[in-house]
């Protein structure tokens, strides 16, 4: 199944340590002087660890005050023909896309075309009517209830490498006749809020957001080299290619070809995005009143804050307030810190799936914030390990810790294992068969076996126990075709040589596991439920009990 989940590795931080509460600004602006001297030369050392030769490329940069103060570039743009990374070659930065679509719907919120409180289906009346209205503040700090759209194009039958574009996407969010909560009452990143934010902006402005943003916010800034790519085929000079490292150290191309935007599909130049970082103090493209309002966190329905805002985390670093986002999608890979109060912004972009760019962006915030930097060896890439179809098999399951907490190793694909834990969802690099890393946030998971079984797992210093799966329904009772009017493929399930198989439009046959009573897993990371009454349902990342009717044995 595909792998372009966009995934938000800032609130994944939350994994690894508490927030350090942040100081007054008038405090933070007196006690931080102006960045000086060969601050490149501080950090260097850290992208070349991070990149070796014959890799894909990274660029990190330190901007203060809308005026880059270091910038060091390592590695290929293109590895085929030996280009290198540089200020001017453009990267698709997925996920950091949300917070230029954010500020875009924020325009014309401060102009009072519309407002957070407003019903979405006010404007876009194809959203379906689910009782309780999702607001625009809703979409916005994803508390919308949404199914998630990556999740649904995967069962939908769409490939990794397919054509996909903004109408395949906003035709399969409209489709939805059930969401997963109601509005407001959890938070959960959803892509799916960030594609109907384009959606709005097109409807209330009359244009596209690629013509909006670069008449209201790119061509104001000097951002000649940034667009949201609308059109699959469009060529984009000095492009960079997407790359991944597969078992074996192999490289492959990792090919990127969908045409949708708003949760993504912004493609910028580091000299470019340094400019956008500009719009965010005082005096330029955005009033002083949308700042402090994309600065300041959602809430719950009961007042509890998200700590997200527009289309960014809202944390804290040493003390000092920061605005973040990341972004993955294929082989790219994107992350920027802003430290308002201070007027320092570190930016990262690469085009290597396994390059550890959110190790650098941390470790560069130490150096200028606490004159400190990681080991150079933590900053490595590794080489995934190839693992049999037996190890993946014994690696997969539910695992349970003393205190009741779960994780999910669940098959994405048929080479590919992700980690889900309290909402979150991280790939797997396996780095042996008894160890794997969380690729995007450097957490590592070790394997204790007895004999060809996986009894338990360490994830950070605790121990969980691999739960066995329960006696489920028989997988000949399931054989049949499935279909569902939330989708737009059905499914099929057969069965071959004892095991139950699902057929889902161009894939080849998914084995389906035993996981509980009932329940199967198998199909994109989630699991498949016997309902008893001829229908299943399926519960993935971002997809709550989606359920499919049986139509033919």
């Amino acid at each position: 199944m595909p792998t372009r989940r966009d995934l938000n590795i800032g609130m994944l931080a939350a994994l690894a340590a508490p927030l350090v509460a942040a100081k007054s600004a008038k405090a933070q602006v007196q006690g931080f002087q102006m960045l000086s001297g060969d601050i490149a030369g501080g950090f260097t050392d850290l992208v070349e660890a991070a990149v070796p030769p014959g890799r894909g490329g990274m660029i990190a940069t330190v901007v203060q005050q809308g005026r880059i103060v270091a910038s060091v570039a390592r590695g290929n743009a293109s590895i085929e023909m030996g280009v290198p990374v540089d200020l001017n070659t453009s990267f698709h930065i997925a996920s950091c896309s949300k917070h230029v679509v954010a500020m875009a719907l924020g325009m014309l919120i401060d102009q009072g075309a519309i407002g957070l409180d407003d019903p979405v289906r006010r404007y876009l009346p194809d959203l379906p009517d689910y009782g309780t209205p999702i607001n625009v503040g809703h979409i916005i700090h994803h508390t919308s209830g949404l199914r998630e759209q990556w999740t649904l194009t995967s069962i939908s039958g769409f490939r990794e490498g397919d054509n996909i574009l903004q109408e395949d996407v906003v035709d399969l969010i409209y489709r939805q006749r059930g969401i997963n909560t109601p509005p407001g009452a959890a938070y959960a990143y959803n892509n799916s809020g960030y594609s109907l934010q384009a959606e709005l902006v097109k409807k209330l402005s009359g244009m596209s957001l690629r013509e909006f943003s670069r008449r209201f916010m790119f061509e104001p800034l000097g951002m000649t080299d940034t667009y949201w790519r609308d059109d699959v085929e469009e060529v984009t000079p000095n492009r960079a290619l997407s790359y991944v490292v597969g078992g074996g150290a192999k490289k492959r191309y990792l090919a990127l070809n969908f045409a949708t935007y708003g949760a993504t599909g912004l493609n910028t130049t580091m000299a470019d995005f340094a400019k956008w970082d500009r719009a965010f103090y005082p005096g330029s493209i955005f009033s002083d009143k949308l700042l402090a309002l994309a600065n300041t966190s959602g809430k719950l329905n009961d007042g509890t804050a998200t700590g997200y805002g527009f289309g960014c985390n809202i944390t804290a670093r040493h003390g000092y307030r920061a605005i973040t986002h990341a972004g993955a999608d294929s082989g790219f890979r994107s992350i920027f810190t802003r430290f308002p109060d201070i007027g320092v912004t570190v930016l990262v972009l690469c085009n290597d799936w396994g390059l550890n760019f959110t190790g650098v962006s941390d470790g560069i915030i130490d150096y200028l914030l606490a004159n400190s930097k990681p080991p150079l060896d933590s900053l490595r890439p590794v080489v995934p390990a190839a693992l049999t179809a037996a190890q993946r098999r014994a690696w997969a399951g539910r695992y349970r810790s003393a205190d009741g907490t779960t994780f999910d190793l669940l098959p994405a694909g048929t080479e590919d294992l992700n980690f889900q834990l309290q909402g979150q969802v991280l790939p797997t690099l396996p780095l042996s068969s008894s160890e794997a890393l969380l690729t995007l946030a450097n957490f590592r998971l070790t394997f204790n076996w007895q004999g060809a079984t996986v009894k338990s797992a360490n994830f950070r210093g605790v121990e969980f126990t691999k739960l066995v799966p329960q006696a489920t329904i028989s997988a000949a009772s399931l054989v049949g075709t499935y279909w569902s009017p939330d989708i737009t493929l059905p499914l099929t399930l057969t069965q071959r040589d004892g095991q139950l198989f699902v057929r889902l439009g161009k894939y080849p046959p998914l084995v389906l596991t035993p996981f509980d009573v009932n329940v199967y897993w198998g199909l994109d990371a989630g699991l498949l439920r016997a309902n008893g009454d001829g229908s299943i349902s399926f519960s993935g990342h971002g997809v709550a009990d989606l359920r499919f009717t049986r139509i033919a044995v």
